[in-house]
């Protein structure tokens, strides 16, 4: 079979530092995804993905992979952009491995998120998403409480100082 594997490759945003760590996790997971297909038998060509769908889709096609592995987690160095490489593979046609974009997109709205979740039944812990600070005298949330970003992907926006277990909430809030 063969398998394509799609990878971050757009560091140059990053802090030094967190530059260097984030590199050598996403190429270690790269490896050892290219390895394990590998050892199945499995013909695999790893592509790079930085900042332009011109750097990296004409390649793929050429390729013409059964499978793409997309290990990709931003896009052009930005987290929000994520969905984009999924939407290029749906443009494509070609078969993907992890989320598509529409439910890419949804996890960047929390909230919106939480309706459908609940709306089709699913039990998630009651939240309040606080647009202005004068909303916040209304929300009556059960403490201890994690404030989050409601528009941020992954962990971004927690810290130590997230996880609130009295009235400091205001405290730990920060204008978008």
């Amino acid at each position: 079979m063969r398998i394509a594997v799609l990878y971050n490759f757009d560091f140059a945003h990053l802090p030094e530092g967190v530059e260097r760590r984030s590199q050598d996790a996403i190429l270690g997971v790269r490896a050892a995804v290219e390895a394990a297909l590998c050892a199945r038998g499995a013909q695999v060509r790893s592509i790079p993905v930085a900042s332009a769908p011109a750097d990296f889709v004409p390649e793929l096609l050429a390729e013409r992979p059964e499978l793409v592995v997309n290990l990709c987690e931003s896009f052009a160095g930005e987290a929000r952009g994520e969905m984009l490489v999924p939407g290029l593979l749906d443009l494509t046609g070609l078969a993907y491995t992890g989320s598509g974009p529409l439910a890419l997109t949804l996890a960047l709205h929390k909230d919106k998120a939480k309706a459908l979740l609940r709306g089709c039944g699913v039990t998630t812990p009651d939240s309040a998403l606080i647009e202005r600070l004068p909303d916040l005298e209304q929300v009556s949330v059960a403490l201890p409480a994690i404030v989050k970003p409601a528009r941020e992907d992954a962990s971004i926006g927690i810290d130590r100082h997230s996880v609130v277990r009295d009235k400091s909430l205001r405290a730990v809030l920060r204008p978008p």
